[in-house]
């Protein structure tokens, strides 16, 4: 697995529906938690009853994926694509994607930094 190690996703929703939530992912690449990470946002988001949702990201990789830019390759990844696009079908309202610098995504950086040490003192304890 490129770039693989003890994982978390993080995420952070803000409008109607307000919650922080991270996933420990044990190993996984930063591809498979930015996907992870969105995926959850949307379904919770849309589980508490939002319409429409902007999704800001620090992957570029994903981003483009996600928006046409570039197709995806990676069997690892098609089932998380299709499952995020599954959940923007939710939102009558539309979803927007958006990239931002790592710096800007602080919360949900350091919430998926958080689950990533919980993902390898899971490790540690097995």
């Amino acid at each position: 697995m490129p770039n693989g190690g003890p994982a978390g996703a993080g995420y952070v929703i803000v409008g109607d529906v307000q919650l922080l939530g991270s996933d420990a992912l044990g190993e996984a690449t930063n591809n498979i938690a930015e996907y992870t990470a969105v995926l959850n946002a949307l379904r919770t988001a849309a589980d508490g009853g939002a319409t429409r949702a902007y999704v800001r990201m620090d992957s570029s990789v994903v981003f483009r994926q996600l928006t046409g830019g570039s197709e995806c390759y990676a069997e690892h990844l098609k089932a998380l694509r299709a499952a995020v696009l599954q959940q923007k079908a939710r939102f009558t309202g539309g979803v927007t994607f958006a990239r931002i610098p790592r710096e800007r995504n602080a919360v949900a950086d350091a919430l998926a930094k958080a689950a990533a040490i919980a993902s390898k003192a899971a490790q540690r304890s097995h």
